[in-house]
């Protein structure tokens, strides 16, 4: 089992559904979409069509020319964020951000 503490995001690529942690990618065997579900109470939201990250991993945001938000994590992976999931996620985070999550 993952903690949930650990991962920086969840993505989906050619089918399949993998987490991204700070020194490897591990394959798991769910949707993005139940993924997504689980992951809520621990303050997971979507970046993308195919991406669901970890809003308490994030070190610091980047702008992009095209409008989307490139996401460093404290590991040093990133992310980007689609214009279309920015406001929701800047909302969360101006409101607090991290709760208490399992």
């Amino acid at each position: 089992l993952l903690d949930p503490k650990e991962i920086d995001f969840i993505y989906a690529e050619q089918r399949k559904v993998f987490a991204s942690l700070a020194n490897r990618q591990l394959e798991l065997k769910m949707k993005l979409y139940e993924a997504e579900e689980i992951l809520a109470p621990y303050d997971y939201m979507r970046f993308s069509k195919s991406v669901i990250g970890n809003l308490n991993q994030i070190e610091r945001f980047e702008l992009s020319f095209n409008g989307n938000l490139c996401v460093y994590f404290r590991s040093g992976n990133k992310a980007y964020i689609t214009r279309k999931y920015v406001a929701p996620i800047k909302e969360n985070l101006m409101n607090g951000g991290e709760s208490n999550g399992g």
